[in-house]
């Protein structure tokens, strides 16, 4: 403990030392949202060699479970994250989530049925479903406004890149031997959760004053800016943590609670019917199903990959310097049309593969930046009483959405064509980014507590300037 301390310790007399504890702290998220990523993937490279691997007894009646295994359990997780880090710390919720992750790719590695790598992709799908609620919760709570929407971007962006290097890995490697390679991440992030501080907010909450305001000036350093956002935050929210349930229960049908929920709601809703995340699960088969044999499954899978990447490493770069509301809704618009036009080029061939191609590699760009965007707006727009809780909840909405897309996509596919199933998508988020723009409040610049203000205040301070 000791050493610990004297780690912890170490630089606090630099001037930009507290801004490189933040860095650390993103990293540390990211790295788990790195294996998250790779455990999307996983499934996606997984199904074809499952039916050829001799070592267990498999047939493709399964697999639309095995994909959606994942989202499914990351709906219990997600309901059971908010309180996890409401009652033990947001940083204690980020290393519980590790536990299940671990556990879950062994079990995978060494699974010898269809139950044992079923219950190992249940397994992994918990740290899935968990670690995005806790790692967005902290990372707002610690973050300096001007650079909190860059590190939120950065966890979407760890997503995209872990399902570039499952796809890519998994071509060249043993699915067995893919799982031990997937763990090393999160190791290396539990090394610097152990060095990191509990969020401050979390500590001022639960009325630990001078806990708090320590650790606040650790992230944060003594800037004026900083003393004066964390003046703000006891002013309004000291003891709010001790909430009792009959408050709980009449919170929730607020108007502070309920229209931030219908928000999030309405917002992953439009995330998840674009459909852009089940390339992530079923890569290869929406590729030949898309583009027949007019070209190369694995390549184009790559470039889809890369290209979510590189879309999510421009958001990530540029969000803080964009207004957050009007990027989100534009990008929805535009990828609306881009997977709208494929569903055309399905229903009459043209003959122009390259429009095609064009259209596909337009979709997964905006739709990239969509739903990275949707993610970073979770912490921020969801109410400090109960942030562990709207989060959790948020994120378990979300993924019982994923869920039914990803297990009805490939029934979908078969019976109706994978034009319709396009279509469906395109409609669905078209009509759920309309109502978005009379519900999503601009959050570019704010402290969390002038967001959560925009709510109590009937809009005042809304803005997509």
């Amino acid at each position: 403990m000791k050493i610990l301390n004297t780690l912890r310790n170490y630089g606090n007399g630099t001037k930009y030392f507290h801004i490189f504890k933040q860095i650390l702290a993103c990293i540390a998220a990211d790295l788990i949202m790195l294996s998250a990523g790779m455990a999307y993937g996983f499934s996606g490279t997984l199904l074809p060699e499952l039916v050829l691997d001799e070592s267990i007894a498999y047939d493709r009646s399964y697999d639309s479970w095995v994909a959606s295994a994942l989202p499914l359990s990351a709906i219990f997780a997600c309901l059971i994250a908010g309180p996890i880090i409401d009652r033990f710390g947001r940083k204690r919720g980020l290393m519980i989530t590790l536990i299940p992750l671990f556990l879950g790719w062994l079990l995978q590695a060494f699974a010898k049925s269809i139950v044992l790598l079923l219950i190992g992709r249940f397994l992994t799908g918990l740290c899935t479903g968990a670690v995005r609620p806790c790692a967005l919760v902290y990372l707002g709570e610690i973050f300096d406004p001007k650079y909190r929407g860059t590190a939120l971007f950065s966890m979407s962006l760890s997503m995209h890149l872990g399902v570039l290097i499952c796809h890519w890995i998994s071509h060249y490697v043993n699915w067995r031997t893919c799982c031990f390679v997937f763990i090393s991440p999160p190791l290396i992030s539990l090394l610097i959760l152990i060095y990191l501080r509990e969020s401050p907010m979390w500590y001022i909450l639960n009325g630990r004053i001078d806990e708090g305001i320590e650790i606040f000036k650790w992230f944060r350093g003594d800037g004026e800016a900083a003393d004066k956002e964390l003046e703000e935050f006891m002013k309004k929210q000291v003891g709010k943590a001790d909430i009792t349930r009959k408050e709980l229960l009449a919170f929730v049908f607020s108007k502070p609670f309920m229209k931030p929920f219908v928000t999030v709601v309405i917002l992953f809703l439009s995330v998840q019917f674009l459909g852009l995340n089940n390339l992530s699960f079923y890569a290869e088969d929406i590729v030949r199903n898309t583009f027949s044999t007019d070209v190369d499954t694995f390549s184009m899978v790559m470039a889809l990959d890369a290209i979510r990447v590189i879309s999510s490493l421009a958001m990530c770069s540029i969000i803080d310097r964009l207004p957050r509301k009007l990027t989100f809704l534009s990008s929805s618009f535009v990828a609306c049309i881009f997977i709208l036009a494929i569903a055309v080029f399905l229903y009459v061939d043209l003959g122009l593969i390259w429009l095609h191609i064009l259209s596909m590699i337009g979709y997964v760009s905006f739709g990239s930046a969509v739903v990275s965007l949707s993610w970073s707006f979770l912490p921020e727009i969801s109410p400090s009483k109960v942030r562990g809780f709207t989060s959790g909840l948020g994120a378990a909405i979300n993924f019982l959405m994923l869920f039914a897309s990803v297990n009805a996509t490939p029934r979908l596919g078969q019976v109706y064509g994978q034009q319709a199933v396009f279509i469906l998508h395109g409609t669905t988020t078209l009509l759920c980014t309309v109502f978005l723009c009379f519900l999503l409040p601009e959050t570019k610049g704010k402290t969390l507590q002038e967001i959560e203000d925009t709510y109590v205040n009937n809009g005042e301070g809304d803005s997509t300037k």
